[in-house]
């Protein structure tokens, strides 16, 4: 996986749990409630790298990538939609939709592959989005 993939990755996850730019500091992110400590590591890290260096972009301090305390609450959240929809009138699983087995999910998470759990979550939350107009 190239930089600009993993780059791309992890704003395709910041944006799935909310995690965006401060409407009055562009220079800093907000995060809903629970990932509040992802903004905090970014920001204060930018704000202190911003001192050194001219052309920072604040989404690199993002880890979805490589660390697992950021990885797991987002596949909390993939968890989580998933039971709502299973649990609601149309009784279908979305993670069996999308052709992502949470089997691939357990097991990058009990082998320890982050890059096979990052992949996976990234392709969950393509799907979701394309069908998030359906659901």
């Amino acid at each position: 996986m190239t930089q600009e993939e993993i780059l791309e990755g992890n704003k395709l996850i910041a944006k799935f749990i909310g995690l965006e730019p401060h409407s009055m500091f562009p220079d800093e992110y907000t995060a809903p409630f629970g990932f509040e400590w992802m903004s905090v590591y970014m920001n204060c890290n930018f704000q202190y790298e911003r001192e050194y260096h001219k052309d920072i972009i604040i989404e690199s301090f993002m880890k979805f990538h490589n660390d697992w305390n950021w990885l797991i609450p987002v596949i909390a959240k993939i968890y989580s939609i998933d039971d709502y929809l299973i649990n609601s009138e149309n009784e279908c699983n979305y993670f069996f939709e999308a052709g992502i087995y949470q089997d691939d999910l357990v097991y990058g998470i009990t082998t320890n592959d982050i890059k096979i759990t990052f992949d996976r979550v990234i392709e969950f939350i393509k799907w979701y989005n394309a069908q998030s107009t359906e659901l």
